[in-house]
């Protein structure tokens, strides 16, 4: 028996090894992927994948609920760099997806996915982009493609969405103070 301890020594699990990293890392959750991305589908292009990025994680607002590394965020948006779990793997259905949106009833957290981004104003080319983003980082580890990020730790909820805090701050100005 002792030997078998001996030999899990050094071998924790992914979540205590996570803990004891630094606290400010955040997890992806994408150690099981591969290192590449796989063919990218027919009509989707790098450039798409690198808009999406951005989208994601600016004007989308996708990042709030999934997470800035899309790790997902407890009560709110699944994880997506640990594949997708509601439809197939494919970047039409994942298109679909962020145009449609999902009911809360389906998504089994107290909030809605909505359809085309957080504030429903996403254009059809900006919901094609960030269908490639998802797919590509629900299919590799990280972003290991041309102007992919190493991470986005640095973005805030303020700064990925620059017009939330003015807009926020706007809405309280114009409403009456009780």
């Amino acid at each position: 028996m002792f030997g078998v301890l001996q030999a899990q020594q050094g071998n924790s699990r992914p979540a205590d090894r996570a803990s004891s990293q630094s606290h400010a890392a955040i997890r992806r959750n994408d150690d099981l992927q591969p290192a590449s991305l796989p063919a990218l589908p027919d009509s989707v292009t790098l450039e798409m994948i690198q808009d999406g990025d951005r989208v994601f994680h600016g004007s989308g607002g996708c990042f709030v609920c999934h997470g800035i590394e899309g790790q997902g965020m407890p009560a709110a948006g699944d994880a997506i760099t640990t594949g997708l779990a509601y439809i197939p793997l494919s970047w039409t259905a994942i298109d679909s997806l962020v145009t449609a949106g999902m009911p809360d009833a389906i998504t089994r957290s107290p909030i809605a996915m909505p359809g085309r981004g957080a504030r429903g104003n996403l254009s059809a080319e900006e919901v094609k982009s960030v269908a490639a983003y998802v797919w590509a980082i629900a299919q590799a580890r990280g972003e290991p493609w041309a102007g992919g990020h190493d991470s986005h730790e640095k973005l805030s909820v303020v700064s990925a969405s620059t017009n939330t805090a003015n807009e926020s701050r706007e809405r309280r100005r114009r409403s009456p103070v009780p």
